[in-house]
C-alpha cells in the first residue's frame, strides 16, 4: 500500500517540488487492447525543445509500452478527447500502441511537446507526472514480480536498479535502457547516478524517484546536483529521507 495526497481529477499542480508528498495520484489502469493500425503510419515531428542539436545520427526505437503509458496518464487525468488532441498535434496516426513493438525514439518527445501545448502545462511538469505514473503504475503492471524482488526498501531498490534492468532486458531484447548506479550510501541518503543517451529526461527521473518513494512509503527529498544538459558527464540526484531503521 502507498498513500498519496488527493488532487482534482483534471489538475496537475502548477509546481511540483523535488519531493514526494504531493504527487499526481497513481491509479491502477487497465491496458487498452485492440487491433494494430493497418499501416502503422507515424507522421510525428520531433520536439525541438527536447531534442535540439542531436543531429541525424540520433535514430533509435522505444517500446510501445512507453507511449501507452503516456496515453494512460493523459486519459486518466484529462480524458480521451485531450489524448486524441495530443496525438493530432504530434501528427501521430496510431490507434493502439503495442507494448512489445518498437516505435521511433522521438515519438515520446513529440507526445510530451504536444501535450504541453494542448494542456497548457510546461513540459517539465508533464515529465515529472509521467515519471510518477511510470513508477506507480506502468512498471508495476509490466514488471510486477521483478519489482518486488528488487528490494524491500527504497535504498535497496535504487541500489539494485542495474540488476532490474538486466532482467527486464531478457523480456525486451532490443531495449536500450539507461544506466543507474549509486554512491555515497548512508542510512538516510544516497547519490543516484543516471546515464542515458536520451536527452531531456532529467525531470522524468525526478518523477520516477517521487513515485518510488511513495511506493516504499518513504518520503524523500530529491535534489539534482549535476545535470548533463549543463555540461556534466551525467545527471546526479541526491536522495535523502528520514532514517527509520533501514530505508
Amino acid at each position: 500500500m502507498f498513500s498519496t495526497t488527493s488532487l482534482p481529477d483534471k489538475q496537475i499542480p502548477d509546481q511540483l517540488p523535488f519531493e514526494a508528498p504531493d504527487p499526481v495520484p497513481g491509479r491502477e489502469l487497465r491496458i487498452r487492447h485492440g487491433k494494430p493500425p493497418p499501416n502503422g503510419r507515424i507522421t510525428a515531428r520531433i520536439s525541438r525543445n527536447l531534442t535540439r542539436g542531436l543531429g541525424p545520427a540520433y535514430i533509435a526505437c522505444v517500446y510501445g509500452m512507453v507511449n501507452k503509458a503516456m496515453e494512460e496518464l493523459i486519459v486518466s487525468r484529462f480524458g480521451a478527447d485531450k489524448w486524441q488532441a495530443v496525438k493530432e498535434k504530434a501528427g501521430v496516426d496510431i490507434d493502439v500502441f503495442l507494448s512489445n513493438e518498437g516505435y521511433p525514439d522521438k515519438l515520446p518527445y513529440d507526445l510530451v511537446s504536444a501535450a504541453s501545448d494542448i494542456l497548457g502545462l510546461p513540459a517539465r511538469e508533464i515529465l515529472i507526472a509521467f515519471g510518477q505514473h511510470w513508477g506507480l503504475n506502468t512498471a508495476r503492471q509490466g514488471y510486477g514480480s521483478m519489482l518486488e524482488a528488487n528490494g524491500r526498501t527504497l535504498s535497496e531498490f535504487l541500489i539494485n536498479l542495474p540488476s532490474l534492468h538486466t532482467r527486464v532486458a531478457m523480456i525486451f531484447p532490443n531495449l536500450q535502457p539507461p544506466r543507474f548506479h549509486c554512491s555515497d550510501v548512508t542510512g538516510d541518503s544516497l547519490v543516484l547516478h543516471y546515464h542515458s543517451h536520451r536527452p531531456g529526461l532529467t525531470d522524468f527521473v525526478v518523477g520516477l524517484l517521487q513515485g518510488l518513494s511513495i511506493m516504499f512509503e518513504t518520503p524523500a527529498e530529491i535534489q539534482i546536483t549535476q545535470r548533463k544538459s549543463e555540461g556534466a558527464d551525467h545527471d546526479v540526484f541526491l536522495n535523502r529521507w528520514q532514517n527509520t531503521a533501514a530505508r
